[in-house]
């Protein structure tokens, strides 16, 4: 496994900066690691760069409490998600197995529509999530009137930060490589490099390409579409379902 370090010093290498065997600088180190974490912070905004979803049970749920605040240090304690992708109601009172209910997460658009947001009901079928700085809230529709189940959320995965120029780093397969080209390229424009070689820029491309291949959702097919019965219909509030067309 490589460091930070020696992923910069190739990066570097690349772009002509460093000769071979040449040692960073302190400053050079500094300015290298910001980069790289802003590398890393801005691919943690884009689903095709998201490895994994991660599943989080949130057993705390309130009767009669519609929102709950979401971060390191919020009600509930998990890192501030980027975005939530799907989420569902835990039934464990399920004779067998578990059993997991659908809750359909509503874009702003969405959430805007619903013209009364204190109606209540025994479980909500709407979760809104309204990202802030630090933290962020999640909103249920209608407000749960019952707290028998459990809240379950599938956030994505971000990239961790690299927290200095000696950390080695432990990235999914093919991350590193990414890393090292695009940070070459954007190094190459830091040290004032007007031609990097073309090679650089079209693997940082290509990298990326291989990544986002790898981590694109799947398409959902919904029945009606596969059936051939034509477009879905506008979007219902009230039951989270689609009107037939």
């Amino acid at each position: 496994m490589a460091t930070l370090q020696d992923i910069v010093k190739r990066a570097l290498r690349m772009v002509g900066v460093k000769a071979a065997n040449e040692p960073l600088t302190g400053a050079e180190g500094a300015d290298a690691l910001v980069m790289a974490n802003d590398l890393l912070e801005l691919w943690r905004l884009s689903r095709t760069m998201v490895y994994s979803i991660d599943r989080y049970v949130f057993t705390s749920i309130i009767a009669g409490t519609a929102s709950y605040t979401i971060g390191s240090a919020a009600t509930i304690p998990i890192e501030r998600p980027v975005k939530i992708e799907e989420a569902s109601w835990l039934d464990n009172t399920n004779s067998g197995a578990p059993l997991e209910i659908p809750i359909h997460v509503a874009t702003y658009e969405e959430w805007q529509k619903v013209p009364i947001k204190s109606v209540s009901t025994t479980h909500s079928w709407i979760l809104y999530y309204e990202p802030e700085v630090t933290s962020g809230v999640i909103y249920l529709y209608p407000e749960p009137s019952d707290a028998t189940y459990d809240l379950v959320l599938y956030v994505w995965n971000p990239l961790d930060a690299i927290s200095a120029i000696s950390s080695t780093v432990t990235f999914p397969p093919g991350y590193q490589m990414a890393l090292t080209y695009n940070l070459a390229l954007n190094l190459a424009a830091e040290y004032g490099v007007q031609s990097p070689p073309q090679r650089i820029a079209e693997m940082a491309e290509v990298t990326l390409d291989f990544i986002s291949r790898v981590n694109s959702p799947i398409p959902k097919i919904y029945p009606e579409k596969a059936a051939g019965a034509g477009r879905r219909g506008p979007w219902d509030y009230r039951t989270g379902q689609s009107f037939p067309r």
